[in-house]
């Protein structure tokens, strides 16, 4: 699992720089026995929207040095945000959490004031061990972070039924994901006719036929179509079906630009000033 905490404040930064660096054991390595790798990612005060926006499949936190104009700047976006999320209820995408950075407990009598998004709050000096915990707990509010299974390029999250490959998303049906888990555990290899049967009573779904081929043609669209061809589910002549990887397939990135939802985000550079 990766977890990105996006920085705003060049001291703040530097400061979470120094800790980590230095320190492999300075952010807890495992949630729920799934490794973490944190990336810890600078972003310049001439953020956009998109940078505010956070995915199941790459979850994010973004921490800020608690400054009145960026406190504006945010909720100025807010509302660009929020269309984007009703406009698109197919990407399983929420508000970023926000963790405010301050450096004295002096603003906490303002603390009522707060507006809606900032989800907790820390203060100097930032220890790096209790701002995970507060990420944790940021991140488990919003419901984003979940279980996940990798196998290879592919990423199962069993809690929103979804496939994760290359920062792309796809959501499952009940059918489709029982499928998914069994054929990426056993990527290669062909699984009978009479085995699909087997495994759909065992768990409970409709063992029909029909409704295990239709399963596995939707299934099939649907990986082709998210990892662009990469990830082939097959039928083998009188023998069954196998999931297989071309051989060269490509590794997804490691981080999250946000390029892939900032074509859709329309707002005008002096609303967000």
């Amino acid at each position: 699992m990766q977890i990105t905490l996006k920085i705003i404040g060049n001291q703040l930064f530097q400061d979470l720089l120094t800790q980590t660096k230095g320190n492999s054991n300075a952010l807890p390595r495992s949630f729920r026995d799934d490794p973490i790798d944190w990336h810890l990612t600078y972003v310049p005060d001439n953020f956009a929207p998109e940078d505010l926006l956070c995915f199941p499949d790459y979850p994010c936190v973004l921490v800020v040095q608690a400054k009145d104009s960026t406190v504006e700047k945010i909720q100025s976006m807010e509302k660009h945000m929020f269309g984007f999320i009703r406009g698109n209820p197919d990407i399983p995408v929420v508000q970023c959490p926000v963790i405010m950075a301050f450096q004295s407990p002096a603003p906490m009598h303002h603390s009522d004031d707060f507006p809606d998004f900032v989800s907790d709050w820390i203060f100097a000096p930032i220890v790096a061990e209790e701002l995970a915990r507060r990420v944790f707990l940021a991140l488990k509010r919003k419901n984003v972070l979940k279980k996940q299974h990798r196998y290879g390029l592919l990423t199962l999250i069993p809690d929103s039924r979804s496939v994760a490959f290359d920062e792309r998303l796809s959501r499952l049906t009940p059918s489709e994901y029982t499928l998914a888990e069994l054929f990426v555990s056993r990527l290669g290899k062909v699984i009978t006719f009479n085995e699909l049967v087997q495994f759909f009573n065992a768990s409970g779904k409709s063992s029909a036929s029909n409704n295990i081929r239709v399963a596995i043609y939707q299934l099939r669209l649907k990986l082709d179509t998210l990892t662009k061809s990469q990830f082939l589910l097959t039928n083998i002549y009188r023998q069954g079906y196998c999931l297989r990887q071309r051989s060269n397939a490509q590794p997804p990135r490691n981080n999250m630009s946000g390029s892939d939802v900032k074509e859709h985000i329309r707002y005008s550079s002096t609303e967000i000033k």
